[in-house]
């Protein structure tokens, strides 16, 4: 019988629903349905005294069907602990352990099951790399090993091994090499040939032999002319005339100076020294025999020849100059890459080949080297007299250097430190691009310790301050007359110097100062 609903009505009292009769009637009828379902007279328990389910002498028809396994997985397992559910779509069941739901294995799933024989397959999947995978098709289906050429398989089923191993390979004998070469079909005088795809025999020239006229031919001695030579093209034998020239035409070409990696800038002149000039960035020259120190000076002795090798300076033009920074061109030699010689002032400005300086004997004292595009990149040249006098004493000279601070705040102040004025000196010149007031020390403590002292305040006596210099307009020059002598202490190599900077606005500060080296 179909479920009895009872009409209710629409709202209470409305004469809309069953009448009492008929709604009892239908009530009846659902609770016989219910009555008799549970055994009638003799009702049946559902649970027994421990709660249990149990439905005693009836089959139980509990669901728990789930069209998907994915379905069933979305349900909380922590909610349904031990509860048990079943997926249609993969035809396994499931339990919940409260933190998942675990699939059950069919008994197909395990070897040995059934209580007999194994139902599970001997073997499932065997991969090969490179190769298809060998699948079981069913539970029986069996694994075959085929041995291939040169191969050998044996078995022992006393011990359940298998052992695979290279066939001992059968001799080869002349009668094998002599087919594999097809001298069957060999003539006299022919020789061996591939023709892409198998041996051949052929012949040669018709079977004689290679003539005199061969040679001819294949050296093409019909076009020579007498006196010339046998030369290659490339392609074929060609005769040249060897005033033609097929030797090398330039002198990089030649094997004695590649193998010596020798340009001929490298030996276009004579000189006491090389030195090889790099660039550090825009900031300062470097020569190979003085290191990495930027812009040091270099020494040179009158009537002697001295080389800079400009092959790395790349986009700093080198120039020679007098101290006050005019061009100096007497005894200039370039010699470019390609072996262009200039002299003078055309042998000026240069960035690459060798310029030679052949020092005039009459000159002495301090020169320099600046690069034509950028300021900073300069150093001093010192010119040794080329005879002493004064009975054989050592010749004092006159040395520039220039330095600059780190890019420091109006009146804020930057050290610096002088590497090439010597331990002792007469300083002659001070010269600032911009305003600024400079502190010349005879230690770097006496620096340390006059840091706090306002500009206009005076130092007291003995603070070790050997000058000082206040630039109220930039390009400043200061003529120190007479000069002023100045040390450092034992054990200080550079001068330590302050420079504070006056100039209105955040830069660096660049002070040069000349003085006569009087102790290295």
């Amino acid at each position: 019988m179909a479920k009895q609903t009872i009409n209710i009505g629409a709202s209470a009292n409305d004469g809309s629903g069953d009448p009492l009769r008929n709604a009892f009637d239908k009530t009846n009828d659902n609770f016989n349905e219910l009555y008799f379902a549970l055994g009638g007279n003799s009702v049946t328990t559902l649970f027994d005294g421990s709660g249990n389910f149990d439905f005693p002498n009836k089959p139980h028809k509990i669901s728990f069907y789930y069209a998907t396994e994915s379905a069933l997985l979305a349900i909380n397992a922590s909610t349904y602990k031990g509860c048990l559910g079943y997926a249609q779509d993969t035809g396994y069941l499931y339990y919940s352990n409260s933190t998942e739901w675990v699939k059950l294995a069919k008994l197909t799933d395990v070897a040995g099951g059934g209580g007999g024989g194994s139902s599970s397959n001997t073997f499932s999947t065997i991969v090969v790399s490179g190769q298809n995978d060998v699948v079981a098709d069913n539970t029986s289906d069996t694994l075959t090993l085929v041995a291939g050429s040169n191969i050998t398989i044996t078995t022992n089923d006393s011990s359940d091994t298998i052992t695979i191993a290279a066939a001992s390979p059968s001799s080869y004998s002349d009668g094998d090499v002599d087919t594999h070469l097809n001298t069957s079909a060999a003539s006299a005088s022919e020789v061996l040939s591939w023709n892409g795809s198998d041996y051949a025999w052929v012949s040669v020239g018709g079977g004689s032999g290679y003539t005199d006229g061969n040679v001819d031919t294949h050296l093409n001695t019909s076009t020579a002319t007498t006196g010339q030579v046998l030369s290659w093209t490339g392609s074929d034998y060609d005769w040249v005339d060897p005033s033609a020239g097929s030797g090398s035409t330039t002198f990089a070409a030649l094997t004695e100076i590649d193998t010596a990696d020798l340009d001929v800038h490298d030996i276009g002149r004579q000189a006491a020294t090389t030195l090889v000039v790099t660039a550090n960035g825009t900031s300062a020259y470097r020569f190979d025999q003085y290191g990495t120190t930027d812009n040091p000076t270099v020494y040179a002795k009158a009537g002697t020849t001295i080389a800079f090798d400009l092959s790395a300076v790349s986009s700093h033009p080198f120039l020679i100059q007098t101290s006050g920074g005019s061009n100096y061109s007497t005894g200039l030699v370039h010699v470019a890459t390609d072996g262009t010689v200039t002299t003078d002032t055309s042998a000026q400005g240069k960035t690459s080949g060798t310029l030679y300086w052949k020092v005039p004997a009459s000159i002495s004292g301090d020169y320099a080297y600046q690069c034509q595009n950028h300021g900073g990149m300069n150093g001093t040249l010192t010119i040794e007299a080329a005879a002493g006098g004064g009975g054989g004493g050592v010749s004092l000279s006159r040395v520039t250097e220039a330095e600059t601070t780190a890019s420091i705040a109006d009146g804020a102040t930057g050290n610096v430190a002088y590497a090439n004025l010597g331990k002792s000196y007469a300083l002659y010149t001070v010269q600032t691009d911009k305003e600024a007031w400079i502190r010349i020390y005879s230690d770097t403590a006496s620096r340390t310790a006059d840091a706090s002292r306002n500009q206009g305040d005076d130092p007291p006596e003995g603070a070790g301050i050997i000058a000082e210099f206040v630039a109220t307009s930039a390009n400043t020059e200061f003529k120190v007359t007479p000069a002023v002598y100045g040390y450092v202490d034992d054990g200080e190599t550079t001068i330590p110097v302050s420079i504070t900077n006056n100039s209105g606005s955040t830069g660096t500060v660049t002070v040069t100062l000349t003085a006569l080296k009087l102790e290295t």
